[in-house]
């Protein structure tokens, strides 16, 4: 009978993961139609905007040409074209200029590449299983990181190898923890979590490293990059967040403020709404890291998912870490908790699916789903 279970309920996500998948391909094909060349649609891709940042740098230090303006404009000019400015803080240039050197269509697949096969070597090195690594890094949400060459990915694997490392190999965990310099939001729960356990030479080690990333890119991108940052890139993500749904379609948001807004509430009591789960979700956090409060892993897990309910802004890309941390559960546990596990997997792309279906943004309740469900197990044996 468990037997007969399991197969139906593996039968049932990989159903519902290959409507993804066909989904995913029918966007391709429809949007980016295969006679274009790869340059044409890279150019309307994120990475085209991550790949312009950098060969700016670049062009700045004169190791590059300067770069012709997107299709939407200059992104980093002080007036905002239509599809935005570039909202990323400066330390993301850093990463951007690695993989400006080629072609666009050259430099999307050196980038994807290289993230995929990162992320796997350093989640496989903070101790999660084969398997949970590999299907969380193809979820939902890594596909849809993967189609538009964002840094989900990249962002997922530091913040998973961060927490999993923090008192086994710190070094690792302070480089991991500082590279989150390029999407700080991310990383709001790992502070709490090591001033917890009392990491004191951890948590200064990676303000050093954020410090040496920060000096990194004052000096490689200039004074004006962070001018640029904090006059039009940092007004215009909290635009972003607060802007009407006919502005901005928050299809693929995820965080508790658009959950609300989405129920009716005004933009003023969404935020607030966000404030107290944030700082719920920290308190939270703060209480789990408690020594011998629960094992390692579904530690991770549960702080992944609280960190998500903390972050005030964020779209579905970045839920690769959650992902994984899904995936960790479901590889781990059996029964019904291993098929809820695998189904809350399946919502970090199948959000953007209720959204449309529903004009609900629900994954808050999944990130809570998944933190609770990590606490059930907290001290479970097959996740020590």
């Amino acid at each position: 009978m468990k037997r007969a279970g399991f197969v139906v309920g593996t039968a049932l996500v990989a159903a519902f993961y290959l409507i993804f998948l066909a989904i995913m391909f029918d966007l391709t094909i429809r949007y980016l139609p295969p006679w274009q060349r790869s340059d044409q649609w890279l150019l309307h891709t994120d990475f085209a905007r991550m790949w312009y940042v950098g060969r700016s740098v670049l062009a700045t230090l004169r190791l590059a040409p300067i770069p012709a303006p997107l299709p939407e404009g200059d992104i980093l000019a002080p007036a905002a074209p239509h599809a935005g400015p570039w909202l990323y803080p400066p330390p993301t240039g850093l990463v951007a200029m690695m993989f400006a050197w080629p072609k666009p269509s050259w430099a999307f697949w050196g980038w994807r590449i290289w993230c995929v096969l990162f992320g796997y070597w350093l989640m496989r090195r903070a101790g999660l299983p084969r398997l949970a690594v590999t299907l969380g890094l193809a979820s939902p949400a890594g596909l849809l990181d993967m189609s538009g060459g964002q840094i989900g990915t990249l962002t997922g694997s530091l913040l998973v190898a961060a927490l999993m490392l923090a008192e086994r190999r710190p070094k690792i965990a302070v480089i991991c923890a500082g590279i989150l310099a390029i999407q700080p939001q991310i990383a709001l729960a790992i502070p709490i979590a090591w001033a917890r356990r009392r990491l004191g030479t951890a948590y200064l080690a990676a303000m050093v490293t954020v410090l040496v990333m920060l000096a990194a890119s004052l000096l490689l991108e200039g004074e004006s990059a962070w001018l640029r940052y904090f006059n039009v890139g940092l007004p215009a993500a909290w635009a972003v967040s607060k802007a009407s749904f006919s502005d901005v379609l928050p299809a693929q948001g995820f965080t508790l403020s658009y959950l609300f807004r989405t129920l009716g509430v005004s933009i003023a009591f969404a935020s607030i709404g966000q404030d107290i789960g944030s700082v719920l979700a920290l308190s939270f956090v703060w209480f789990a890291w408690k020594d011998k409060r629960m094992a390692p892993l579904p530690r991770m897990v549960l702080t992944v998912c609280l960190s998500l309910l903390a972050t005030p802004y964020g779209f579905a890309y970045s839920l690769v870490g959650y992902s994984v941390a899904m995936m960790v559960l479901a590889t781990s546990l059996s029964g019904f908790p291993a098929f809820w596990a695998a189904l809350l997997w399946l919502m970090s792309g199948y959000t953007i699916m209720l959204y449309n279906w529903s004009g609900l943004v629900l994954f808050p309740l999944f990130a809570a789903a998944g933190a609770a469900l990590a606490w059930t197990f907290r001290l479970e044996p097959a996740l020590q």
